[in-house]
């Protein structure tokens, strides 16, 4: 047995087609991280390893992972580096919460690096630029000098994420497949890779940078597990991914009203500039492209502090001025906002490695 192959239990992005190869990927050793529900005696090399870590509906059963729309984040550990880590639930009943394996978050949305800048247009509002002297002549207050107020939580994006690309995760169930061959990575599996490319690599995997390669002939392989799903340069050619700056997300293929990926019908094929049948995939399918999102939190709101805001319980009787001055509306009122700063891009904490795919 060649100890250098990747263990039971082992979980890789796959950049192919799975829905018509469940039964054939099954006899070569590896499922679709679907979710799927198993007794504890069928895949027990699996079970042996990940035991009910993602869910277990009854006694003697156990789930796969199901990575279907959602992204892979690596357990925090003692690192800190997941703050919300010991609030994480249960995908599945039965599985693990907290900071364990097998755990489930949904998005969040942070304050920004940099701060968001607001302009409010309404003519309710009044503004006053006062400087010291004027203040000193007041003859009442002009109310508190920073007003504070929640958003109402409307606009922004369904979700939180960064810019992605689909792809389907597959784990691995056993060290033999059906035929008691050894059960190798699969081609059109994508591994991430931590140094400058070298010979050993090369002779099975190519860098996920987008390139148009010939149909026949080395690739012939890849050709048939990915297809062309990320694109068709001309005639006789497919793409391989390009997944320089996107971070890998699993297809959702749930049913509308239980989607993880709230926008999954909208993503972008990844050649959108060609003719139809040559851009590659768009929608819920794998190889499409989504940009970032940033959607209002969930758990707390924004404020927008508004310094020189005055109140209406406030004397507003200053020098040569009085309280009918000013017209207030005693309700809420929806402003015009334009928005200004924030990052460059909205995205999760992150480190950088190489995509490559296998392609022998």
């Amino acid at each position: 047995m060649n100890t250098k192959l990747v263990p039971v239990g082992t979980i890789i992005p796959f950049a192919g087609e799975v829905k018509d190869r469940y039964e054939a990927l099954e006899k070569s050793g590896w499922l679709v991280c679907d979710g799927r529900e198993f007794e504890q005696d069928k895949f027990p090399e699996l079970f042996a390893q990940i035991k009910t870590n993602f869910g277990s509906q009854a006694e003697g059963l156990y789930n796969i992972p199901d990575l279907r729309g959602l992204f892979v984040r690596c357990i925090s550990n003692d690192s800190g580096k997941d703050p919300d880590a010991d609030g994480r639930v249960t995908l599945m009943a039965g599985g693990n919460s907290g900071n364990n394996i097998g755990s489930y978050q949904g998005y969040a949305t942070g304050k920004p690096k940099h701060a968001f800048h607001a302009t409010i247009k309404n003519n309710n509002i009044v503004s006053m630029n006062l400087d010291a002297a004027t203040d000193a002549g007041r003859s009442g207050k002009v109310g508190s000098d920073i007003t504070a107020a929640a958003t109402d939580g409307t606009g922004g994006d369904l979700e939180t994420r960064p810019k992605n690309k689909y792809v389907n995760y597959l784990i691995k169930i056993s060290k033999l497949d059906q035929n008691n061959d050894t059960v190798l990575l699969p081609i059109g599996s994508i591994i991430p890779f931590s140094g400058p490319p070298n010979a050993s690599i090369k002779q099975q995997y190519i860098r996920c940078e987008g390139q148009g390669i010939s149909i026949a002939g080395q690739f012939e392989e890849l050709y048939e597990a990915i297809k062309l799903s990320n694109g068709k340069p001309k005639n006789g050619y497919f793409n391989i991914p390009d997944y320089q700056g996107y971070f890998l997300r699993g297809v959702d293929s749930l049913a509308p009203g239980f989607r993880r990926d709230p926008d999954a019908d909208k993503r972008t094929p990844p050649f959108p500039e060609r003719p139809e049948g040559d851009q590659g995939n768009k929608g819920d399918q794998v190889g499409s492209v989504q940009n970032d999102a940033t959607a209002y939190p969930v758990t707390a709101s924004f404020s927008t502090t508004i310094p020189r805001l005055p109140s209406k319980e406030g004397s507003m009787a200053m020098d040569g001025l009085i309280n009918d001055t000013f017209d207030w509306n005693p309700n809420s009122q929806t402003v015009v906002v334009s928005e200004a700063g924030g990052d460059p891009e909205t995205r999760p904490v992150n480190t950088s490695v190489d995509w490559y795919i296998k392609f022998i």
